[in-house]
């Protein structure tokens, strides 16, 4: 059986996943990000909330001075490409991680 690689050696590119494509986080390039709600629940169903993610993820983009190229919003899950320039980096669990704490913010 083939050794996993170490959480360090995944986040910090040196291993590849067996399983998955390599994740190089650490540098400039566009990036495809797909996440879903917690237990797929459809947090996003309504147009409203639709219009309010898509806000954030907007304002989150610009404060990390990310180019949004394109995004899909579905009731549990998303998926959005940006270009994330030199001197940038896209965090290990991206801005918008996970929709369920963000919706579950904006809910309280």
């Amino acid at each position: 059986m083939e050794e996993l690689p170490t959480p360090r050696q995944s986040a910090a590119g040196t291993r590849d996943w067996p399983h998955a494509p390599p994740h190089r986080l650490g540098a400039a390039g566009v990036y495809m990000v797909t996440a879903r709600t917690s237990g797929g629940e459809p947090l996003l169903a309504d147009y409203a909330m639709k219009d309010w993610f898509e806000g954030t993820l907007s304002q989150i983009a610009e404060q990390l001075g990310w180019k949004l190229e394109a995004w899909a919003i579905l009731s549990n899950h998303y998926h959005f490409i940006a270009q994330v320039g030199a001197g940038k980096k896209m965090p290990k669990a991206s801005a918008a991680a996970s929709a369920s704490s963000i919706v579950s913010r904006r809910r309280s």
